[in-house]
């Protein structure tokens, strides 16, 4: 057996048989104890080939003991820490010739990997992903967000997924090749124009049979258009209309012949087709037809466009009707409905004719289908204008919508 170790154990022995001396004084100060003598003098514990048994209380760390029963114990009391599991408090220092500290993955499948924290939350992490590549992991509220920085093993080629700023000066033969197909915006601005608005200088030449969007070569601008000095027009050329009465060197259209108020026969012919005469001609008519199924659903106590028809100068008249559809359970009180040159307006009664307006209605509910007839406008313009068939309805408790028709017909 070791003596040291002996002499430690039995060291040990006799700090515990202190407290019993008083008890035990045939020893005398200094006296050597054999195991013999000291299980002889104690009953608990005995010493048994260098083996302490029988003792009822661990062995205090001052004493050279642990104080603990336990491994886990006695590694909080002496201050250690477990080879797995255990978490450092204070700073690490590692000091001595060519220090290397290992992190193997011993399944060789996975990653080794080195994180790092703030306040207990993961912020970032270096991994060895098995024999790949070498990533640094980015963490946002603690969360793994992506790898803005990796190297591959078999390659050592570099990349970067999140962008790479820099502030101050980099060089290299491998930065400037990889740079080497761009230019800088202030290079590509004083030599290229911009695809938007550009503007060129000097004498700007294009390939043969190439073409610029937006633009004619001289052929192509002959072959296409006419010129203004003595144009040599084809096919069925149209120029605006003159207004009647117009007595200048305005081409004349075959719409400001017709319109001309010079009548030679005693009576207007209309048109026997059918139809609606063509248009700018007597007879010509615009119209909107809006069937129940594709009513307009009106906003109780707000005006509300039924349909609408556009009109080009001259003189119109205009009529129309409205219908209105009530949900089973609606209470309608008022219904009202006109034709005007204003969207969605409710114009002052009696408008010039075209307009009708029912209030104090019973309050009965549900479901009718009241159809009225607008009346007759007189529509005067001298330019495109849109007319339109509107309508107001003050009702409560459930829906209520609109349908109709309206018609224009030129008469001058």
């Amino acid at each position: 057996m070791n003596l040291r170790f002996f002499a430690r154990r039995l060291a040990a022995m006799g700090a515990l048989a202190l407290t019993s001396m008083a008890a035990h004084a045939q020893f005398a100060s200094g006296q050597l104890l054999t195991a013999a003598a000291l299980n002889s003098a104690l009953a608990s514990p005995t010493i048994t080939n260098g083996t302490i048994t029988g003792l009822t209380a661990p062995i205090g760390v001052s004493l050279g003991g642990t104080g603990a029963a336990t491994a886990t114990a006695a590694l909080a009391n002496l201050g250690g820490l477990a080879k797995a599991g255990g978490t450092m408090t204070g700073a690490l220092a590692v000091s001595y010739v060519n220090p290397t500290i290992t992190f193997n993955d011993s399944g060789g499948a996975n990653q080794a990997l080195l994180q790092f924290q703030s306040s207990g939350v993961n912020t970032w992490g270096l991994a060895s992903q098995g024999s790949t590549s070498f990533v640094i992991a980015r963490y946002v509220g603690g969360v793994y967000t992506d790898i803005p920085f990796s190297v591959n093993l078999s390659s050592g080629l570099v990349t970067i997924n999140d962008g790479l700023s820099v502030s101050g000066t980099v060089s290299g033969s491998g930065f400037t090749s990889l740079l080497s197909p761009y230019l800088t915006s202030a290079t590509a601005a004083s030599t290229y124009a911009p695809l938007a608005s550009p503007t060129f200088t000097g004498t700007v030449t294009i390939p043969s049979g190439a073409s610029i969007s937006g633009y004619l070569t001289t052929s192509g601008a002959a072959s296409t258009y006419a010129p203004l000095a003595s144009p040599a027009l084809s096919g069925t050329p149209t120029a605006p209309t003159a207004t009647a009465g117009t007595s200048t060197t305005q081409v004349a259209t075959t719409a400001f012949v017709a319109s001309s108020p010079t009548i030679t026969t005693p009576t207007i012919v209309g048109v026997t087709s059918g139809a609606c005469a063509s248009t700018g001609n007597v007879g010509e008519c615009k119209n909107s037809n809006v069937p129940s199924g594709s009513a307009v659903s009106l906003t109780s106590g707000t005006p509300a466009n039924v349909t609408s028809v556009p009109l080009t100068a001259g003189n119109w008249i205009c009529y129309g009707n409205i219908a209105f559809l009530a949900g089973s359970t609606t209470v309608s009180t008022t219904e009202a409905g006109w034709i005007s040159t204003v969207s969605a307006s409710n114009p002052s009664a009696p408008n010039s004719g075209a307009y009708f307006g029912l209030v104090s209605l019973p309050s009965t509910a549900g479901g009718n289908g009241n159809i009225y007839p607008v009346g007759m406008l007189m529509v005067n313009v001298s330019s495109a204008t849109t007319v339109y068939l509107s309508t107001f309805a003050a009702f409560s408790t459930s829906t209520m919508s609109a349908f109709g028709y309206l018609n224009c017909l030129r008469f001058h």
